[in-house]
């Protein structure tokens, strides 16, 4: 496409338009194993709430998770972040015991990415969007649904 003046113009917002697209399916950050994702990102991002996967991200596929882990939570709730499992698993006593065992919250069959967990998590903790953050290791259901 030209202008009058012949030289080529460009559509306004683009470029801008794509990168929103892109951004939505990219993670903000990327660690391996949760208690890898330092204090101080949570502490310098005003994070206070966190949202966690539960399967791949909290425990592996027998429901088990670290010693590190438990410890890494600790210090977290110790500054006072509030902690939620948020998962699409249907099993509410497994959901529960893990929950209960690192003293978090918890949330199951929410149906991610689809909003309606998300919002029922808002309106019971009333903590703006921009201070939660979600961990999780699917894209089309952690990421993108928090976006």
């Amino acid at each position: 496409m030209k202008n009058k003046a012949g030289g080529k113009k460009e559509k306004k917002g683009l470029k801008e338009y794509i990168k929103g697209i892109i951004n939505n399916w990219y993670p903000t950050y990327i660690y391996d194993k949760v208690e890898h994702i330092p204090y101080d990102l949570i502490k310098d991002n005003n994070i206070k709430l966190i949202l966690f996967d539960m399967d791949n991200t909290l425990v592996d596929y027998n429901h088990k998770y670290t010693k590190e882990l438990k410890k890494w939570v600790k210090g977290i709730k110790a500054q006072g972040v509030k902690l939620y499992i948020f998962s699409n698993s249907m099993m509410e006593d497994v959901v529960k015991k893990i929950a209960l065992e690192l003293g978090m919250q918890y949330e199951y069959n929410v149906s991610k990415p689809r909003l309606k967990g998300y919002y029922k998590v808002l309106r019971e903790t009333d903590i703006p969007r921009e201070n939660i953050l979600m961990i999780g290791d699917q894209i089309f259901t952690d990421i993108w649904g928090r976006k």
